[in-house]
């Protein structure tokens, strides 16, 4: 892009010299003669380097260069002297100048000192900008902390008037098409009711075309960033409340526009280029913590809606288990007591003779029992009991448990193969609960094999289980393992995933009870019981029971 480059000076021969030798150079040359038709240019054009007169009649150059910085304050400045005193140099650097070139002085050490104090002015105007990015650091950080609208609506405009020195700033939010206001936000001294010739000449242009508005006015100059942009009613409005510049920075996004739009009153300068880039900066910021503000609360209210879903399918769960408890319960309940009447009804006829009545008192008493046992095991399902854990030897359980039933298993033509591991650590349990569950375990196994079959009864260290090293879904502790499977005909797949589910049986005469009371013993241990699927034929369950450490981290091992 070709510098512009103002040349003020009352001499004319010098005035045509310098700009014959810029513009050779390449550079775009604006040549006055006196400071006021200096101010003009500055007015309407964007100046990169001002060369300047010291000694000119009237408003001098260093008065000028005052002038010109209250104007474009970010314009770089090259003083030209006839007079080359140290008291000239040093009142030029006083002043913010870049260089000083005294006269006469060549084409090739002009263009030199131009091009030179555009880059030295470029360096301080980096420095600048970088000291001007550090408090938009904070402000992003700032914005980005904060998920609530109104909070960051406000914190927006605080920092463009802050950042800007700004007299007043307002924030709209536009439908996507920039057909309908959503909301407003104001923080200034104008009243909201006087921006709207600004909304309608402004705003809704700006949204429309998606694309930054910049404003500056002084007397009888008026001028747009945008072509075609010449509303009388804004120049009447920026005549009245005596403002000399606005800025007006869309951002637009998939749900709407957000626009932005600044003031500056007449006794501070007009924006400028650096203004612009800090405006649409904090705009396209201010509307990116605003639409995470809003996808935030989307987010949040999706989660709200979510957990009450949730909470109410926990609960259509729970309705639905307990429905279908109580109907198992009433049912299980339902067949004793219906015998328990039925032999009360017959007992109580006259003409029964003491024989029959002994059968129907002795088929009563089979039945109370029978209904007895099951409320028992309900107790125990849903009200185990407090019993005091100790550190004992699964081998010697499974052990005992054989002998428990070896006579039983031999009547009925099963057989039961034992590979215990003999270097199990001692595990924290209640004995007669786990011996409970593994007799519940094998008198399973040994009813559906009526026929005979063999059932095994394997135990090992959980650290040598396939595909594991020590550790599983119980945690980073080590367990122990026990598993019982038999050869029978195995679990029908419509029962596998409602096992353990009180009063679900796979047996014509079962309560379904023994494998909910095993599952509540050893989910009490904090193990886990599992039906293992892979392993066929035949049913085979999982037994884990953690391995608690103790004295110092020592367990002694079983034999």
């Amino acid at each position: 892009m070709t510098a512009k480059v103002l040349v003020v000076d009352d001499e004319i021969e010098v005035l045509r010299m310098c700009q014959r030798l810029l513009e050779q150079a390449g550079f775009w040359a604006i040549p006055v003669t006196n400071s006021s038709q200096a101010l003009a240019v500055l007015e309407r054009e964007d100046i990169d380097i001002m060369l300047v007169d010291v000694h000119m009649p009237g408003v001098g150059g260093f008065q000028l260069i005052n002038l010109a910085r209250r104007i474009q304050p970010q314009i770089a400045v090259v003083m030209i002297s006839g007079y080359g005193t140290v008291e000239t140099a040093i009142e030029a650097l006083y002043q913010g100048a870049d260089d000083l070139i005294l006269k006469p002085f060549g084409s090739e050490e002009l263009v030199d000192r131009v091009k030179r104090a555009l880059q030295t002015h470029q360096q301080k105007q980096d420095l600048v900008r970088l000291h001007a990015l550090r408090p938009l650091f904070d402000i992003t950080e700032t914005l980005f902390a904060h998920n609530e609208p109104a909070t960051l609506r406000s914190i927006i405009l605080k920092a463009v008037n802050e950042h800007l020195n700004c007299s007043g700033s307002v924030l709209y939010r536009l439908s996507k098409d920039a057909a309908g206001l959503e909301w407003t936000e104001q923080n200034s001294p104008i009243p909201l009711v006087e921006f709207r010739p600004l909304y309608n000449e402004l705003v809704l242009p700006a949204a429309q075309r998606r694309e930054w508005l910049r404003i500056n006015i002084e007397e009888n100059q008026y001028e747009a960033a945008t072509k075609g942009l010449s509303s009388p009613l804004v120049r009447d409005y920026m005549q009245r409340y005596k403002l000399r510049s606005i800025l007006c920075a869309p951002v637009a996004d998939p749900n709407g526009v957000t626009v932005l739009l600044a003031v500056r009153h007449a006794e501070k300068p007009a924006f400028r280029g650096p203004d612009v880039e800090m405006f649409v900066i904090l705009a396209r910021q201010g509307a990116a913590a605003l639409e995470n503000a809003r996808l935030y609360a989307r987010l949040r209210a999706s989660l709200d809606q979510l957990e009450k879903s949730q909470r109410a399918l926990v609960q259509a769960e729970k309705m639905v288990a307990a429905g279908r408890l109580v109907a198992s319960i009433a049912h299980e309940i339902n067949n004793p007591l219906q015998a328990l009447s039925n032999c009360m009804t017959l007992i109580a006829r006259p003409d029964l003779k003491p024989i029959d009545r002994d059968a129907y008192v002795n088929l009563a008493q089979s039945e109370l029992d029978r209904l007895m046992n099951t409320v028992q095991r309900m107790l125990d399902l849903y009200r185990p009991g407090k019993l005091e854990r100790r550190l004992e030897d699964i081998n010697e359980i499974v052990r005992k448990v054989v002998m428990l039933v070896d006579h039983q298993l031999k009547r009925s033509n099963v057989q039961i193969i034992t590979q215990l591991d003999q270097n199990l650590p001692m595990v924290m349990v209640v004995a007669n609960q786990i011996q409970q569950v593994l007799l519940n375990l094998i008198l399973n196994s040994m009813e559906a094999m009526p026929k005979g079959g063999i059932i095994t009864l394997q135990t090992r260290n959980g650290a040598y289980s396939a595909g594991s090293s020590g550790t599983d879904r119980l945690g980073q502790a080590p367990y122990v393992e026990i598993l019982v499977a038999d050869t029978g005909p195995g679990i029908a797949p419509e029962f596998r995933d409602r096992l353990f589910e009180p009063f679900v049986s796979t047996k014509e005469t079962g309560t379904g009870l023994g494998l909910a009371v095993s599952y509540g013993i050893i989910q009490a241990h904090g193990g886990a019981i599992e039906l293992v699927s892979e392993k066929t034929p035949g049913a085979c369950f999982r037994i884990q029971l953690p391995v608690e450490r103790q004295n110092n981290g020592k367990n002694t091992a079983s034999r």
